[in-house]
């Protein structure tokens, strides 16, 4: 929370506010994705939790293919993505 603190004070100083609100969503995108998530789940309930749920695992798959596509020996080696797998 304090990194938008930080952006949304630099926004202050910048001729363009809009500007500096693209710049914050752009470089806070997984935070502002996970608030919109968490709304989402707010306002529809239970019903949201599946959609949800598979945009996130959906996410989580495609970073793990952006790993395995820039190194499969060093993530195959890696603890950290067999515990993220598992």
């Amino acid at each position: 929370m304090s990194d938008w603190k930080d952006e949304v004070t630099g926004m202050k100083r910048a001729r363009s506010s809009l500007g500096c609100l693209c710049k914050v969503i752009f470089v806070s995108w997984l935070e502002v994705l996970t608030l919109t998530l968490m709304g989402i789940v707010t306002y529809y309930s239970v019903g949201s939790l599946w959609y949800v749920i598979t945009v996130l695992v959906g996410l989580l798959a495609l970073r793990e293919l952006f790993q395995m596509s820039v190194s499969i020996k060093r993530y195959c080696l890696t603890p950290e993505n067999w515990l993220e797998l598992g």
